[in-house]
């Protein structure tokens, strides 16, 4: 059972307030590590015991078995470079950023060797005499009003944010060499360039072509430009279902003996019933033929040197293929037009993983699915904290009865009802934080990203800034909002200094406490993968398995074991973002805080690096695409926290000491400006350095840059039309 102070409801109440909860903090972090701690300790035990008995579940890459605990040792001397093989650029920016929450939660533990005793040695007086828990004690709001030791704190939060700073410099520099050498590969991303909103004069793959020709000769491998060919596509989709409903039928024939039989109207409920061979047998010649002789058709339009007013609709966007990784470089850096957004160059994704509905569409329609994005995201924000509180309220009676007062009555008349309540709130909390990826990952789509790198980097930036709001701020300071309506009517600056100097410190423990929560539960599922295995039993007993194709393929959602599974990485960084928020306001308010995050931080990279060797495959690599968004949120938070900790000091009545904080916050501006400049398009482009070095060593390795050539057509253009097994067709 949830225990009540994990839920909404109490969260922004204040644990230290003794009027509102009476708590002890540290009792309650300490039962934290007692009850989770345990869980998380016999699931890792049973993972050792059982790993190399079930390697289909725990190690589907096949890499090398080690002993019951010698695995730990193994996983943190895989170097970096064999790690970047099996975990691509996205799994090791994930441990890296995972290595740097560790290195700078260690700092602020050091730095708690001198806060701790500054703060838990202050004599009571002004403005600590309510605190009492020795966990409480060890914080700056233990000091009295206008304390003098609040200077250590000062020093200190220099000290550690300068750290930061200067780490997060060293993080740039190691990022531009990766993605650099990521950029200098021989794959077709790296040699083609996407180009946008084409002007009418240039719609046709000979008019793009003669205008590139013309700024890098003979160094235009292919161009292909989109082409409005919907009714192909769905030909296309269509096919493919049919050609899995007959596979399907053909081997429920041999193996049963039996003939299937499905309606022809719509969802196979209504209409009259069919043989589904000899259906899907006419269906999909008449199909071959249609994708054949269309495709056949649209052949011209790769060669058209003008535009034609006649045919398919050209969509004003194309794929742009060079011979070498200079001109594409140059390419992508030149502004080719004097029109604002027109002929503009984007870096291009992997064929494999381009939304072809997408390329081509207007400016204007870009621009609109953004701004609705934006405020449906807004909006959801802001309604969030809705049912989600009173879904954790579930376990109060007297929540319940405001909000539903028949349930409540009957909750308190018959207590069964009130523990089904209690186990129910936070299954449903789980379903909450479930759908949100969801919701945001369709309210992205809205903005019409060409490719899915470019659709998880926009889910990422939406959750991390989501979870920083939900969690951080709204359940930190709802108590101190509330609390202050009217202030923040009249003078909403110095009411939410107020609001955050008042009510962060007393949560701490709050925020320790879901730290620990998330890691020990998460992990421990993440490592014992229980619910990849359930559903794989499940998959197993009722899917589909007659042949081998069969028992490999995943059926309505349910993956096999067989199946390659990918890691989530937005979600999972925008939970180490909010991991970063918690050390960078505590590191100087708490800092026994760091302490916690350290051994979260350390345990994520354990499991993780595990799991990145051992179970997923990096076929939905990026390349590092979120590791600029991570960089610019992580000054935005240590501006945050230092204000925080201003507005701390604020309310402790020490005006000089955080007078003297104010220039830490411009030096930190200051530099996340400079970074602005420059570093964040190096980490995007090749530089043409390094790109002329890559040329040099493809040219001496024979790399066969002309089969790079069609990579980019659209999948319904392909000539051939392959059968899964073509003696299936009678």
């Amino acid at each position: 059972r949830a225990p009540p102070w994990l839920h909404p409801s109490h969260l922004g109440k204040g644990i230290m307030a003794e009027e509102e909860v009476e708590i002890n903090p540290g009792g309650l972090v300490l039962n934290t590590i007692y009850v989770y701690g345990v869980i998380f300790l016999v699931l890792f035990v049973i993972y050792c015991l059982i790993r190399n008995s079930f390697p289909a579940l725990y190690n589907p890459r096949g890499d090398r078995k080690s002993g019951l605990f010698q695995w730990v040792a193994a996983v943190f001397s895989v170097r970096e470079r064999e790690l970047y093989e099996k975990a691509g650029l996205d799994g090791l920016v994930l441990i890296r950023w995972l290595e740097t929450g560790a290195k700078i939660s260690a700092f602020g533990c050091l730095l708690a060797v001198i806060l701790i005793p500054t703060y838990y040695t202050a004599p009571k007086g002004s403005g600590n005499e309510l605190v009492n828990d020795s966990l409480t004690k060890m914080s700056i709001g233990h000091l009295q009003l206008n304390d003098a030791r609040m200077a250590a704190a000062t020093i200190t939060a220099y000290v550690f944010f300068g750290f930061c700073l200067w780490l997060l410099n060293g993080e740039f520099q190691w990022f531009h060499a990766k993605r650099h050498e990521f950029l200098s590969r021989p794959s077709p991303e790296n040699y083609t360039v996407y180009v946008d909103n084409i002007p009418p004069e240039l719609k046709s793959t000979g008019c793009v072509l003669a205008f590139l020709d013309r700024l890098f000769p003979d160094r235009v491998l292919d161009v292909r430009v989109g082409l409005e060919i919907s009714d192909l596509e769905e030909a296309y989709a269509e096919r493919e279902k049919l050609l899995a409903k007959l596979e399907r039928a053909n081997n429920v024939l041999e193996h049963e003996g039996k003939r299937s039989q499905h309606r022809t109207g719509t969802l196979g409920l209504v209409g009259p019933k069919v043989d589904t061979i000899d259906f899907c047998t006419a269906e999909i010649r008449r199909l071959d033929q249609l994708v054949s002789d269309t495709t056949t058709s649209l052949e011209p339009y790769h060669r058209d040197l003008e535009p034609k007013p006649a045919g398919p609709v050209v969509r004003s966007a194309a794929f742009v293929t060079f011979g070498s990784l200079v001109s594409s470089t140059l390419a992508l850096n030149a502004i080719h037009h004097g029109q604002p957004f027109k002929l503009s160059t984007r870096t291009a994704p992997l064929p494999k993983h381009v939304f072809w509905g997408n390329v081509g569409l207007p400016h204007a329609r870009v621009q609109a699915g953004t701004t609705v994005s934006t405020i449906l995201t807004l909006l959801l924000c802001l309604f969030w904290t809705a049912p989600v509180a009173f879904v954790g309220g579930l376990s109060n009676v007297d929540t319940i009865k405001e909000a539903w007062p028949a349930l409540g009555d009957a909750a308190e008349a018959n207590p069964w009802l009130k523990d089904v309540l209690a186990q129910l709130s936070p299954i449903l909390l789980i379903v909450l934080v479930a759908l949100l990826p969801i919701i945001l990952i369709q309210f992205s789509k809205l903005e019409g990203h060409i490719s899915l790198a470019a659709l998880q980097a926009a889910l990422f930036g939406k959750l991390a800034v989501f979870q920083l709001i939900q969690i951080f701020f709204i359940q930190a300071l709802s108590g101190a909002v509330f609390a202050q309506l009217q202030r923040f009517a009249e003078s909403p600056g110095p009411a939410i200094l107020d609001a955050l100097g008042n009510s962060l410190p007393q949560q701490a423990s709050t925020f320790m406490i879901f730290v620990l929560v998330k890691a020990f539960l998460s992990l421990s599922f993440e490592l014992t993968r229980l619910v990849p295995a359930i559903l794989a039993f499940i998959r197993a007993r009722a899917g589909p398995k007659y042949t081998d194709k069969e028992r490999r393929a995943p059926w309505i959602g349910l993956k096999p074991l067989t199946f390659p599974f990918e890691l989530a990485h937005p979600a999972l960084l925008s939970h180490c973002v909010l991991v970063f928020m918690v050390t960078f306001v505590y590191a100087i308010l708490h800092p026994i805080t760091c302490l916690v995050t350290l051994f979260a931080f350390s345990l994520m990279a354990l499991v993780y690096r595990n799991q990145l060797i051992h179970v997923y495959r990096p076929t939905n690599d990026t390349g590092g695409q979120f590791w600029p968004t991570f960089a610019r949120l992580l000054i935005w938070m240590m501006i945050i926290s230092q204000l925080t900790i201003i507005a701390v000091m604020g309310i402790k009545e020490g005006p000089s000491q955080a007078t003297l904080l104010f220039p830490l916050v411009v030096v930190t501006w200051y530099y996340g400006n400079y970074l602005g400049q420059m570093h964040y398009r190096v980490a995007t482009v090749l530089p043409s350095l390094e790109a002329s070095a890559g040329d040099a060593k493809t040219k001496q390795l024979r790399f066969p840059i002309d089969t790079f050539k069609g990579a980019y057509t659209q999948k319904a253009l392909t000539k051939k039309v392959a059968h899964c097994h073509d003696d299936d067709l009678p």
